[in-house]
């Protein structure tokens, strides 16, 4: 390389640095009481006991110190730092039933006047922002395990072993759909990052026996072992699920599913530029980001969208800038102080649209549970199809 004449190894160099720094300060996060307080919270929606709070802050806190991370260092004990961290997150945020003080939910719409939905989607989010903080420790970690969830829990958790291949295609269109959510390892070098999801994959097969491998038969080496698969880059395998590991499983997925239905909730918005007929200027992008939230709320309110922070703006926006590096949207030129316009892409009609939403939408939570995806899919296309253009909100 020759950053001092060559333009591009200088920019080369530049993103290297920016993504090593980048890795170095996340890699450093403290995280704090609140982020453990409120991704136990979002992790266990029906809600728990106080007692099984702190059972389930310490038990995040060990898998964070045990993945190299940093918890800041509060000296008092757990049953003292989960009751502070609720009061933190303030009421809001956090329900406690009349009738058991000591039984802990993330906020519910009842207890605000006129049963505000958007008022709860917007303390769910509260909650998420917290979580955030120590999603980075398991990103890959929770994309192999959605990526294996996807092929269905009666398969992967009955013996019907998922194939190595249709696996790793799976956790390869993950990566891709998400890439804007995370700073990827390898300071932005793809081969880099293939073997950190290696490591990462052989860390959850071999240390915490979440997955099951078994070796197809091979005439040469008809007996192989753990450490034969993983030395061996030409080993084909079939996996399945430890049911007994449901626990850490289940926390893994429960980080992921969120981002993907904010992915699957702007995916259903291009029904409505299909029905608007693809006009030539364009849509601007706050009005597709206002789509994407009355589309979840009317979903939520269905009981078809799980995740109430999934109306998630950012989320929502990065979605979007996906479509258009895939061509699936296209850029209309600016709107008021530059805004961003976005339409269909060239060629892009109803079947191509309905794919994204098929291929997004195999990775719910709703479609591996068995709740008829396609019918949801189909209600959610119907909401799209028939969105009054001057209904917006600003959640």
């Amino acid at each position: 390389m020759n950053p001092f004449n060559d333009a591009g190894d200088k920019h080369k160099i530049v993103d290297r640095l920016c993504y090593s720094l980048a890795e170095e300060l996340e890699d450093n996060t403290i995280i704090m009481s609140t982020a453990i307080v409120a991704t136990s919270l979002l992790t266990n929606r029906h809600g728990l006991l106080m007692n099984q709070l702190v059972d389930s802050y310490d038990w995040i806190r060990d898998e964070i110190m045990e993945r190299g991370g940093w918890i800041d260092p509060i000296l008092e004990g757990s049953n003292i730092i989960v009751p502070r961290a609720l009061k933190i997150l303030g009421a809001n945020s956090i329900e406690r039933k009349a009738n058991n003080k000591n039984f802990v939910t993330p906020v519910n719409k009842n207890q605000f006047l006129n049963q505000d939905l958007d008022r709860e989607c917007e303390e769910w989010m509260k909650l998420r922002y917290y979580s955030n903080q120590l999603l980075h420790i398991f990103k890959e970690e929770g994309i192999l395990c959605v990526a294996l969830a996807s092929f269905g829990l009666e398969r992967i958790g009955g013996g019907r072993l998922v194939e190595k291949g249709e696996f790793w295609e799976r956790v390869g269109f993950l990566r891709g759909l998400l890439k804007r959510e995370f700073i990827p390892r390898g300071c932005g070098n793809d081969e880099e990052e293939d073997l950190y999801y290696e490591k990462k994959f052989w860390y959850l097969s071999s240390e915490r026996k979440i997955f099951i491998l078994n070796p197809n038969p091979n005439p040469l080496n008809p007996n192989p072992n753990l450490n034969d698969l993983i030395n061996d880059k030409n080993s084909e395998y079939g996996i399945e699920l430890n049911k007994s590991q449901m626990r850490l499983f289940s926390f893994l997925t429960h980080l992921i599913w969120p981002l993907l239905d904010s992915y699957y909730i702007i995916s259903l918005t291009l029904f409505t530029s299909i029905r608007n007929n693809n006009s030539a200027k364009g849509e601007l992008e706050d009005s597709i980001l206002d789509r994407g939230h009355w589309i979840a709320r009317r979903m939520i309110e269905r009981n078809e969208l799980e995740y109430k922070e999934s109306g998630n703006r950012d989320a929502m926006r990065n979605g979007l800038r996906e479509f258009w590096e895939k061509g699936i949207v296209e850029e209309r030129g600016g709107g008021v102080g530059g805004e961003r316009r976005y339409g269909l892409g060239r060629g892009i009609g109803e079947r191509e649209v309905e794919e994204w939403c098929r291929r997004i939408g195999r990775f719910r939570k709703g479609e591996i549970w068995g709740r008829g995806e396609g019918g949801v899919r189909g209600r959610g296309v119907a909401l799209a199809m028939d969105y009054p253009v001057q209904e917006t909100s600003k959640l």
